[in-house]
């Protein structure tokens, strides 16, 4: 901006704001106010008190604009705060001539906080052996700097502690209201960095000799009278371990909808849909977003004495009463999929499940998107083709066709007639070129309206009993809707849903309407005590081998394996189907194409034969 120093830069900036400037070398400094200043600021803000002017305290900074520095030194210290402008370099200097970059520091950091440090407290007991890397966490410094970085994250109402190994040494950052800042630091806490990564995995039950696998665990903390809770995962990295603690605070935590920022339209649709009697809310998002909480919100929000709520967790965030919560247990076979299981049969009226891990849908969910990217991929060739043909013949016909218009009238008015292809030719061509726009909106026209008219109840089903009768491509479609039908109420079944939900959800899932029209008149006839097997029989649109095995499976009464086997194979035929269908597609393309250009070609050229026959 044209300014030839630093200085002048600051000067500039102290009159644009009307902060004064000063010369930290040739100032004063009244060294007794660190006695009572909080250190830990000087190195989080780069800031320096200089001296007392009657009832403020004067600050140097060199950020005229943090004004969050400033508002943490007037709570500090009691005071009000009158900042002056400094020189980067010179405060820097300042800060490190009087509190230098070795141990001192750190003691600064922590010995102010001795008092603060009895009201942090381990809930669980803590195990230790008489290794040097646990003596090195057991040293009181290394426990009030691990103290001090649980307490500052909890007073800052951080969610997530991140403690990263870097080449330059640790690097801790604090993500709050969903954004990760970066906190300064003393360069002299990197020598505690193997210390305090001990020390935590001491808090968490961890084994702290351990530094090749990722490792998770959890702390329990009371920090000034409040209980807080601290899920930690450690991963090695290329310079050390790295750690992230996700701080669960719960005397802060308060579940409300309203609390969660929605706009009211949102708020309104979400409570509608959260109080129906029946159906499925998923909430995905990354790390931090608030799926927990949102989800906590909607149980506050719905919880009564006349419905039971089920939760199955991993882990249990947050207790909350009136709700009856599960801590799933993997290493003694309590998983996400057994949990839920039981859960069923304890009549509840809302089940809440922590996480999606069940490795069958997510392999069914995989293989029917492959099924479909293959559908797609095998047809984008064949439709290419289509395409193609298609420009190529609007082309000669639009635009090749009319210049032989001219000498066909020659040679018909001189008494000699025309083919009766080559009339039918000129015929389409003059009709495409007078009115091909007109055609070409109406094609248009009527597409949009198909594609309208088929997101209505009755357009939909009209589309999908098309579908399923096309040539070839219709069997595709068939198998690939039962296959949904019959994968989703396996999996259903096997984790103890009702058959009459399951058979809801799964007619839902076949994505053709016929298909789940006829599947859920079926589950009326079975509400009404029959089997399976007949009522989806009577429907028509099961095929008689898949009914056959069901029927066996339900006389077996292992009907939730079969339908899977049956999905897997119906599957595997569909593919078997799909190239044959692309390879009898493509030629079938390639033949009407080259039938349709022939039949340009032979009606432009058989007047000219018979022309030059004529004059020979």
């Amino acid at each position: 901006m044209g300014f030839d120093s630093e200085e002048q830069a600051i000067r500039a900036v102290g009159e644009a704001v009307g902060l004064r400037t000063i010369d930290l070398a040739a100032t004063k400094i009244d060294l007794a106010l660190l006695q009572d200043f909080p250190i830990k600021l000087i190195h989080r803000h780069g800031i320096f008190p200089i001296c007392l002017e009657e009832d403020s305290l004067v600050v140097a900074t060199s950020d005229a604009f943090d004004l969050h520095a400033l508002d943490a030194v007037s709570a500090a210290v009691g005071l009000s705060v009158a900042p002056v402008l400094a020189i980067p370099d010179e405060l820097a200097r300042l800060i490190k001539s009087h509190l230098g970059v070795g141990a001192e520091t750190v003691d600064g950091l922590i010995a102010q906080d001795e008092g603060r440090q009895e009201a942090v407290e381990v809930l669980d007991e803590i195990e230790w052996d008489q290794s040097e890397a646990s003596e090195m966490a057991q040293q009181a410094s290394v426990v009030r700097l691990v103290n001090e970085i649980l307490t500052e994250a909890v007073e800052t109402r951080a969610s997530d502690i991140h403690l990263e190994a870097q080449a330059t040494g640790m690097k801790i950052r604090y993500r709050i209201d969903g954004v990760l800042q970066k906190q300064p630091m003393p360069s002299a806490m990197n020598r505690f960095q193997a210390a305090i990564v001990s020390r935590l995995k001491i808090m968490a039950k961890l084994n702290i000799a351990e530094k090749r696998v990722p490792q998770d665990g959890r702390i329990k903390l009371k920090v000034s009278g409040r209980e807080v809770d601290i899920r930690v995962s450690i991963i090695p990295m290329a310079h050390g371990e790295g750690i992230v603690m996700r701080v669960l605070d719960k005397d802060r935590m308060q579940f409300s909808l309203r609390g969660l920022g929605m706009d009211e339209d949102t708020y309104q649709r979400f409570g509608r849909m959260i109080k129906l009697p029946h159906g499925i809310v998923l909430v995905t998002g990354p790390t931090g977003s608030g799926k927990t909480t949102t989800l906590y919100s909607a149980l506050s929000e719905i919880k009564s004495e006349d419905t039971k709520i089920i939760t199955t967790e991993d882990p249990i965030e947050y207790q909350l009463d009136g709700i009856n919560q599960i801590q799933v247990h993997p290493k003694v076979g309590l998983t996400f999929t057994t949990s839920l299981r039981s859960i069923l049969r304890h009549d509840p009226d809302v089940v809440l499940v922590g996480e999606i891990r069940d490795l069958e849908t997510a392999d069914f969910l995989e293989l029917q998107e492959e099924l479909k990217g293959r559908l797609i991929g095998a047809m984008s060739y064949p439709a290419f083709l289509a395409v193609a043909g298609f420009i190529v013949t609007t082309v000669l016909v639009v635009f090749f066709v009319p210049k032989f218009a001219t000498l066909f009238t020659r040679l018909e008015q001189q008494g000699g007639g025309l083919p009766a292809a080559t009339i039918a030719l000129l015929w389409i061509s003059d009709t495409l070129g007078h009115y091909g726009i007109f055609l070409a909106a109406g094609i248009t026209g009527m597409v949009l309206w198909a594609r309208r008219a088929a997101r209505s109840k009755r357009g939909r089903m009209f589309v999908d009993r098309w579908k399923l009768k096309i040539p070839l491509a219709g069997k595709v479609f068939h198998g690939y809707a039962v296959s949904r039908f019959c994968r989703v109420l396996g999996t259903m079944l096997r984790n103890g849903v009702p058959l009459l939900g399951a058979l809801r959800i799964s007619s839902d899932s076949t994505g053709n309407a016929v298909l789940a029209q006829a599947i859920r008149r079926s589950g009326e006839n079975i509400s009404s005590g029959e089997s399976l097997s007949r009522p989806l029989a009577d429907c028509g649109l099961i095929p008689r081998p898949v009914m056959a095995m069901i029927s066996v499976a339900e006389e077996s009464n292992n009907l939730e394996e079969v339908l899977i086997n049956i999905a897997d194979g119906i599957d595997r035929k569909n593919a078997r189907q799909l190239d044959i269908m692309v390879r009898l597609v493509e030629p079938i393309l390639l033949l009407i194409m080259g039938g349709i250009i022939m039949f340009v070609l032979v009606a432009l050229l058989l007047p000219v034969f018979e022309m030059s026959a004529s004059m020979g």
